[in-house]
């Protein structure tokens, strides 16, 4: 089934696949003694979707040392395992039923973006290794972008073409033509259009951390947390809350300051709708504040 799978879809989403879904159930199944199948799925008074559902919210250890998934992380198993039953529904190996009863939650959650001006203070900062200099490189040519992780990191010479980057998104087979900025330009000469690999995305990250802590980018963010159990407010410095996708993010909402046209940003985000890419953008009071000044008397 796996291997039918495999033919299907990229190899991300089977890596997403087999760390997370296949994990979470392998230990709800040891961890309450039940022997699972497709059917156990079945929306009846001893649903076991609810059951997981419950065991993701309240008793998985998380990374951050507390019982329980976030909202958003229980929300994208959930979906996956649906996206599992859906395939086996599809192919025949099993009998449709509903499985509305599974129930894919998600919230708006608190995530970050560079500024314009940040992004150049940390393309300037010196960086004391390679491995540091490398990350750092990788991300500024997504925040110039927009192009995800899994585009961005495989750019080579066959994808520039008269000052464009021209490449097919591997998450949505969509292909984006992206103008390049200075910054991406010297970055790409400086690499002979071979941008450098890394081991994997989360090693991407936490070396990626580090590189905006040493361009000192450490200013406090609010963030907000949702579990099962309980809901809390924490301040956190910017470097400890980046990622590989702040670089995308940073893009749209930079571009979008700057005035350019939604649509437009669109064509490299991949957002089909607009209220789908004003919930994608970020911007905190402080910028919201600035921007309506100007029209206030």
């Amino acid at each position: 089934l796996e291997e039918r799978k495999r033919s299907k879809v990229s190899s991300d989403i089977i890596k997403d696949y087999n760390n997370s879904l296949r994990k979470h159930l392998t230990n709800f199944s040891k961890d309450y003694k039940v022997k699972l199948s497709l059917d156990t799925f079945k929306d009846d008074v001893n649903c076991i979707g609810s059951k997981f559902e419950k065991y993701l919210s309240e008793e998985v250890d998380s990374r951050k040392g507390v019982k329980g998934l976030s909202i958003n992380t229980v929300g994208k198993v959930i979906k996956n395992l649906k996206a599992f039953l859906n395939f086996c529904f599809a192919k025949g190996i099993i009998t449709q039923f509903s499985i509305r009863h599974l129930i894919t939650k998600t919230e708006v959650v608190d995530s970050v973006y560079l500024t314009s001006a940040e992004i150049q203070i940390l393309y300037d900062c010196h960086m004391p290794s390679k491995e540091l200099e490398q990350v750092r490189d990788l991300f500024i040519v997504g925040c110039d972008t927009g192009l995800r992780y899994s585009d961005f990191s495989r750019i080579r010479t066959h994808h520039v073409d008269n000052g464009k980057i021209r490449i097919e998104q591997k998450k949505t087979k969509g292909k984006v033509v992206i103008p390049m900025s200075k910054r991406v330009k010297l970055i790409l000469e400086k690499y002979h259009y071979r941008i450098p690999n890394v081991n994997s995305i989360t090693e991407f990250n936490k070396i990626l951390r580090e590189a905006v802590k040493l361009a000192e980018i450490k200013v406090e963010c609010q963030v907000s947390t949702s579990r099962q159990r309980y809901e809390g407010v924490e301040f956190l410095p910017k470097y400890e809350l980046v990622s590989s996708h702040t670089a995308r993010r940073s893009f749209c909402t930079n571009m979008y300051l700057k005035d350019v046209r939604a649509e437009l940003i669109m064509k490299v985000s991949g957002h089909k709708t607009q209220q789908a890419f004003m919930r994608y953008l970020k911007l905190d009071g402080e910028t919201a504040a600035n921007e309506l000044s100007q029209f206030i008397d």
